[in-house]
């Protein structure tokens, strides 16, 4: 079974995605755990066509496979947020640590808050985008609700699901 059809595939879901994303003006948060839950899609139906077809795979969709994974595990953590500036992301910032009455300190790379011990926000430019990421105690609440918080303020990248009682 040929690779060709499913990287085209591929590419061509992802390539919808940024054209929805780049259409809206709104800033807009992509976490990367939506390519983890994309890829784990792609890889599920991808294992389920070549069960029912009872066909061997050929390396090519070895190494798509492992390429899926490799960028799902790479960008699990990595946040990008999409038509904002940088002041307008250190305002976000400030007024989520000052709402959640964490105390930080601004450095030349992001924040360093002190969340149940010290956490770091590092905010970088990446072409028109910027990335956000946490490390340090991320794993503590305070930090768990500073990056809910910091998520409420932008449209998600992925439509979540709403039902109405």
């Amino acid at each position: 079974m040929s690779a060709a059809p499913w990287v085209a595939g591929y590419a061509t879901a992802l390539l919808l995605w940024l054209i929805v994303l780049a259409a809206s003006k709104q800033p807009t948060l992509w976490k990367g755990r939506a390519l983890v839950y994309l890829n784990g899609a792609f890889i599920a139906v991808l294992i389920v066509v070549v069960l029912a077809r009872q066909q061997l795979p050929g390396f090519g969709l070895y190494v798509l496979g492992a390429l899926l994974l490799a960028s799902a595990a790479a960008a699990r953590n990595a946040w990008l947020l999409l038509h904002i500036d940088r002041p307008e992301i250190d305002t976000v910032l400030e007024r989520c640590f000052a709402q959640t009455r964490t105390q930080f300190d601004k450095t030349d790379r992001g924040y360093t808050a002190r969340a149940g011990g010290e956490m770091q926000v590092t905010v970088a430019p990446l072409l028109t985008l910027h990335t956000i990421r946490f490390t340090g105690t991320s794993n503590s609440r305070k930090a768990q609700l500073i990056r809910a918080l910091i998520a409420k303020q932008f449209r998600p990248s992925f439509p979540a699901l709403r039902i109405r009682t």
